[in-house]
């Protein structure tokens, strides 16, 4: 266990180290890979993982072994966001459309932190609706354009990342463990990066990038569910001895399989008219 205040201090000052790092490495893979690499390397549970060690820190083993159990029903919350944000952006702009997915966000998770069961059946729940909303991000028609450049720079991007990180992590004590966990894969580095692209290049871009995202939150079940089972009883050492392998294997599945399943539309993006 630590203070209180070592508590309120890594809790503060760590948020303020990993995410800007954390988006700059992912803004510089979007453009040399595009958005449905980036997509999936946002899925990686940075964030939530060290809010994870912070409770185990703070609280002790079993309650980081609830907020894991919650990170995963967060997953199906992310999932909500991002199939909610794919619909609406084809026909409003990127303002109406992060704040309806946001709302449906949190609208889920606040269904979640009541209505669930045990971490292996939220599992499997959570990776059908994951297959189920790339499948329907896949079918959505988005206008798309071509090679423009972003309107906010790098260090805004990080900026804004850093400034939700550091709301998330203040408020997270406030509430119950699996609440925790499931505000903690809240969309902080999701809903910037889905903004960008979308103002960017258009919802296509962002529907690309979402849709990664959904691949790389497979890896994301697979971890949470581990240090779900493994934390209370086995510690955390065993637990991310045998997580963090099981994360990477399953993260590089979702990279090496084949480029045009993962990534190509099975229909041609629909151009987007020119701005006047």
């Amino acid at each position: 266990m630590v203070s209180a205040g070592n508590w309120l201090a890594a809790r503060t000052l760590i948020p303020l180290v990993i995410p800007p790092l954390y988006i700059a490495i992912v803004s510089l893979a979007e453009r040399k890979w595009g958005p449905s690499w980036s997509g999936r390397l946002t899925a990686i549970p940075t964030q939530t993982t060290t809010v994870i060690l912070l409770v185990a820190l703070a609280d002790g083993n079993g309650p980081a072994a609830i907020v894991s159990g919650g990170a995963i029903l967060g997953v199906i919350s992310l999932s909500t966001f991002a199939i909610v944000y794919g619909l609406v952006s084809n026909r409003a702009g990127w303002l109406p459309s992060v704040a309806i997915a946001v709302a449906a966000f949190l609208l889920s998770a606040l269904l979640m932190v009541f209505v669930h069961g045990p971490d292996w059946v939220d599992a499997i729940v959570a990776f059908g609706i994951v297959l189920g909303v790339a499948y329907g991000l896949r079918r959505i028609r988005s206008p798309l354009h071509e090679g423009r450049r972003a309107r906010i720079g790098l260090p805004v991007r990080m900026g804004l990342a850093t400034a939700l990180v550091l709301f998330v992590a203040l408020s997270v004590p406030l509430f119950g463990a699996v609440a925790v966990g499931t505000l903690g894969v809240f969309p902080i580095i999701t809903a910037p990066m889905t903004v960008l692209n979308h103002r960017e290049s258009g919802p296509g871009a962002s529907r690309r990038y979402l849709e990664g995202l959904e691949w790389g939150l497979i890896a994301g079940i697979v971890f949470f569910f581990v240090l779900a089972t493994l934390l209370a009883s086995h510690g955390p050492a065993l637990a991310f001895l045998v997580g963090i392998p099981l994360l990477v294997a399953t993260l590089s599945a979702c990279f090496v399989l084949p480029h045009r399943f993962l990534s190509e539309p099975r229909h041609r993006e629909v151009p987007a008219e020119p701005e006047i």
